[in-house]
C-alpha cells in the first residue's frame, strides 16, 4: 500500500489510520470490536471521529482501561489530521488529543511512582490539576469528579506538617466549589469551607500564601451565602476578604482580584440591607481594581463593566438629582 503524502486522505482505510487500518481491514471493528462508521462527505468524517474521542476519553475517565485511552490517542491524531487548519472544530480535535496524551503520560508517571514513593503525592496533585483546568476548558464533569479524587489520594499523603497540604486543601475546595455550580449540591460546598478553613489554619500571619488562603475561604463562604441567603456567611466573608487586602502588599500579583471580590460581596449586602456605605466602598475598590489594569489587560473589560453595573446601581438609588454624575460614567463605561 502507498502512502499519500498530501493533506487529504483519499481512501477511507488510510484516514482511520494506520494504526487501527490492520485491524479494521480484518474485523471492521476497532480493537475494542466496536464498529466504525463514517459518512461519505469528507468534510463530516474528521467530526464524527472527534466525537468518537471524545466519548472514549469519557469512557476512560468512568472505567480507568489503558486500551479505551490508547484508542482515543489514535482515533484522535486520525481526526487531527483530517481537519483542514482553518477548521472551527480544530481546536476542540488539538484539545481531545491533548488531553489524551497528557493522561496517557500522568497514568505512566504514577505507575512508575507506586504507594510509598516520596513525590506520589506531588504527581497526583499534579494530575488532579491538569483534569481540572481540562474541566474549565471542555466542561466534562467526568474531569472534575476524576480530579476531586485524586486530591483526595494526595492529601492522604500530606500529613499535618507536610508542605504541599496547605495547596492540596486549598486545590480541593476550590474544585468542590467547582462542583457546587453544576450540581448544586450542598454538602460540596460545606466541605470546601471545612478544607479552606484548615488551610488558611496551615498558614501563619506571615506566610505569603496567606492571603490567597484568605480569599479562597472567603469565596467558600459567599457562595454558600448566595445558596442559603444567609447573612452571617456573606459578613464572614467580607471579614476574610478584607484580611486578604489588609495582608497583600501593593505589587501583590492578585491584588485586583482581591479588590473586585471583596466589591461583590459589599454589593451584595448593600442589595440585601441597602447600606450606601456598601456601595460607596464597592465603587472605591472596583476604581482601585480597574487602575491596576491597562487597556488591553485581559481583565479591563470585566472591571469596567463591574464599576458601570455598581455606578448605575448608585445612581438608581441616589435619583437623578444626585447621581447623574454616577449615570454618565456608567455610560462611558459600559
Amino acid at each position: 500500500m502507498q502512502v499519500h503524502t498530501g493533506d487529504v486522505l483519499d481512501t477511507f482505510p488510510i484516514r482511520l489510520s494506520w494504526d487501527l487500518f490492520g485491524i479494521y481491514e480484518s474485523t471492521g471493528t476497532t480493537h475494542l470490536g466496536q464498529s466504525v462508521v463514517l459518512p461519505p462527505s469528507q468534510d463530516e468524517q474528521p467530526i464524527v471521529l472527534n466525537a468518537r474521542v471524545s466519548r472514549l476519553l469519557d469512557q476512560f475517565r468512568q472505567q480507568n482501561v489503558a486500551s479505551v485511552l490508547e484508542e482515543a490517542i489514535v482515533v484522535g491524531r486520525t481526526a487531527l489530521g483530517l481537519f483542514p487548519l482553518d477548521h472551527p472544530e480544530r481546536p476542540v480535535a488539538l484539545s481531545n488529543l491533548a488531553s489524551g496524551l497528557h493522561t496517557r503520560f500522568w497514568q505512566n508517571v504514577l505507575h512508575l511512582s507506586p504507594q510509598g514513593h516520596p513525590n506520589r503525592a506531588m504527581f497526583l496533585n499534579n494530575l488532579a490539576v491538569s483534569l481540572c483546568d481540562q474541566f474549565n476548558s471542555l466542561g466534562a464533569l467526568s474531569d472534575l469528579d476524576e480530579g476531586i479524587r485524586l486530591y483526595r489520594a494526595a492529601l492522604e499523603l500530606c500529613p499535618t506538617d507536610h508542605s504541599k497540604r496547605p495547596t492540596t486543601l486549598n486545590h480541593l475546595a476550590a474544585s468542590l466549589c467547582a462542583r457546587f455550580k453544576h450540581l448544586r449540591v450542598q454538602h460540596d460546598l460545606d466541605e470546601a469551607v471545612a478544607l479552606g478553613q484548615e488551610a488558611l489554619d496551615l498558614h501563619p500571619r506571615s506566610d505569603p500564601g496567606r492571603p490567597g488562603a484568605l480569599n479562597n475561604l472567603a469565596t467558600s463562604y459567599n457562595m454558600r451565602s448566595i445558596h442559603l441567603r444567609n447573612l452571617a456567611d456573606l459578613n464572614h466573608a467580607i471579614g476574610l476578604h478584607r484580611e486578604a487586602l489588609e495582608q497583600s502588599g501593593p505589587r501583590h500579583p492578585h491584588l485586583s482580584i482581591f479588590y473586585a471580590n471583596l466589591a461583590t460581596c459589599l454589593e451584595a449586602r448593600f442589595d440585601e440591607q441597602g447600606a450606601m456605605a456598601d456601595l460607596d466602598e464597592a465603587i472605591t475598590l472596583l476604581r482601585a481594581a480597574l487602575d491596576l489594569h491597562s487597556r488591553g489587560h485581559p481583565q479591563c473589560a470585566t472591571s469596567l463593566k463591574d464599576l458601570g453595573s455598581a455606578l448605575h446601581a448608585r445612581f438608581k438609588q441616589m435619583g437623578q438629582n444626585s447621581g447623574v454624575g454616577d449615570l454618565n460614567e456608567a455610560i462611558l463605561l459600559l
